[in-house]
Formats: structure tokens, sequence, C-alpha cells
């Protein structure tokens, strides 16, 4: 695949990013991509015997600010990735399956209520990538905005929606289950990593001003469809 034209250059924690006519372009080592559950009925759960801190969720409870069992009043970081109880604000709200619900910061505002699994995107079904905000905060892109990722060495494509945000600090290279999957990916898991086949870089092509008038709910199948629309930006 024809890669754009590059305009200018940005080092974003040890991460070298170039400006060029859709958006961004950079190359994600496959050894620094995480996994991201958020939205994911199964993401997070309560801890299932005493001592435990990772909850039984296909994610642990400290990546989401909620880790269990501890003598000390629990922080509030949870609040940005867990829904709280409406009827008791200092817990986490429990889904009737047992689990609790987590949020991306894409969400369909039609839904008023904040504990309806409906309201955001689901890591399992949706291929999104998570941006850092300094992203969000200084570089143009937005919510809804699609990314396309390319694993070079197998030649495969996924087309992601950036659906969550992470604190500055944190690097480039976050994408859901769903994503990783679709890229060829292995025993996908948000504790542990994932499997890719090959070595190498994922590709990403960052596409500015590309968000759907309908920014969401969208489907997955609606994302993929966008990709050859994508992939003609680059060549403009």
């Amino acid at each position: 695949m024809r890669e754009p034209r590059h305009r200018a250059k940005l080092l974003y924690r040890n991460l070298n990013v170039d400006f060029v006519d859709c958006g961004y372009f950079c190359r994600i080592p496959i050894k620094d991509i995480a996994i991201d559950a958020d939205g994911a009925p199964d993401a997070y759960g309560p801890a299932q015997f005493e001592g435990d801190h990772h909850g039984c969720g296909t994610d642990s409870l400290i990546h989401a600010g909620y880790p269990t069992n501890e003598k000390d009043p629990i922080p509030d970081d949870w609040r940005d990735v867990l829904v709280g109880d409406p009827d008791n604000s200092d817990f986490p709200f429990v889904k009737d399956d047992g689990f609790y619900l987590s949020k991306t910061s894409l969400c369909d505002d039609s839904i008023e209520t904040d504990v309806s699994a409906e309201k955001y995107v689901d890591a399992n079904r949706v291929s999104y990538m998570v941006m850092p905000q300094f992203w969000l905060d200084h570089l143009g892109v937005q919510l809804g905005d699609l990314c396309l990722l390319w694993h070079a060495r197998i030649k495969v494509r996924v087309v992601a929606i950036i659906a969550d945000a992470c604190p500055v600090e944190e690097p480039l290279g976050e994408i859901s289950i769903a994503a990783a999957a679709c890229l060829g990916g292995k025993n996908v898991s948000p504790r542990t990593g994932v499997d890719f086949p090959g070595n190498g870089t994922i590709h990403c092509y960052i596409f500015k001003k590309s968000r759907p008038e309908l920014i969401w709910p969208l489907t997955n199948e609606y994302v993929q469809s966008i990709q050859k629309d994508l992939e003609a930006r680059l060549v403009e």
C-alpha cells in the first residue's frame, strides 16, 4: 500500500509520527501494542475471593483504577472507566450478569441513562483505537475519526474508529479486542497482550476530520466498509 506524502515529523513518547496530507502516520512496534476491553460487557467484574485485586472480567480491575480488597479508601480514578451505581455512587454499577459496566469516551448521547450497555462501544465487537488525550487536545484528532491499521507482514488491514481516550502520559498503541483479532492476533487478552503473527510493526494512518456524519452508534461492518475510501485518500 502506498504511503502518503510526508510533510513534517513529531516525536511522541519515543514514537516517530509523520504529519501527512490525510492526518498522521506512524509505525507502532508490535511489542508495544496494548489491548483495551472498555465497553465490552465482560470487561470488568467484582473480586471472586479474598485478596483478588483483578476481578473476574477479561481485563483487570487494576487497569480500571479499582483494585479490590484495599484497606485504604479507593480513589476516584475508576470513574473514568466504570459507570457508578446511581443508587450508591461510592461503588460501580453491577449489571444483571454480575459484571461492572465500563464506558468509552465515544458513546450514544441519545441514550440518556449512563447505565445502559448499548450506550458505549463494545471492544469485543467493534474495531477501535484509544487515543492519548494529547492528540485530542492539541493535534486536531476527534472522537469518531477513523484510522487504518495495516499489519504489513501478513498484508492484513482493518479500519478502527477512535472510540476512547487515555491519559496524556500513555503511549500510542492501544486497540480494542476486535481490532487485534481482525489484524490476525491470537490469544487476545487485555491482561496478557496479544500474539501477532510475525514481528515488525503495525502501520497506523490516522485520518483527521474523517468521522462519519452519524458518529455513533455504528456497526463494525459499516466501519470496515469505509476502508477503500480511506485508502483512496492516501494517494489523493
